[in-house]
């Protein structure tokens, strides 16, 4: 019972604290008037004009070679890519043409180097034909070093003698 009595005074005493406590020190804290700060609004913003649609770079061609030769007949595909990249050139300075020459597997490595090369030159010869300055064109070979098909095959050795023409930004 003792415990009981004992509980009450202290809710009491507790009770008539929290009282006292909220109505000097609270309540007039929360009568304060609030200060509001007020956001500006944000400043309409220009929208920058639409980007200019990117000039697609033409399609690289490659131009297949038979067995052992380095001569090529022009095609009508050739004509219209070699009309498409001296386009690309007039309009882009910073530009050139790259013309790489493959073989297949068949026959040593310095042949086959020499004979990428010479295919790559033939090239070169038919797009200054077509008015591509050779100062705007770099010629490569990679021999058999960089086969597209599978060497094993007939039609697999006929795929990899080729040259790759394409234009470097």
């Amino acid at each position: 019972m003792r415990i009981l009595i004992t509980g009450l005074v202290v809710f009491v005493i507790w009770s008539l604290f929290s009282t006292w406590l909220f109505v000097t020190r609270l309540r007039p804290a929360m009568q304060e008037p609030v200060t509001i700060q007020t956001v500006p609004e944000p400043t309409a913003e220009v929208a920058e004009p639409p980007a200019q649609p990117v000039e697609p770079v033409p399609k690289d061609l490659t131009i297949y070679f038979e067995f052992d030769k380095s001569r090529f007949t022009p095609d009508p595909q050739a004509e219209a890519s070699a009309a498409e990249f001296k386009a690309w050139l007039e309009k882009h300075p910073e530009s050139t043409i790259v013309v790489t020459g493959h073989t297949d597997y068949i026959g040593n490595q310095p042949y086959n180097l020499e004979l990428g090369l010479k295919r790559a030159r033939t090239v070169l010869k038919y797009l200054e034909t077509k008015g591509i300055p050779q100062s705007r064109v770099t010629i490569d070979s990679k021999g058999e070093d960089q086969p597209a098909a599978d060497n094993t095959t007939s039609e697999g050795r006929a795929k990899n003698r080729r040259t790759e023409i394409t234009i470097k930004k």
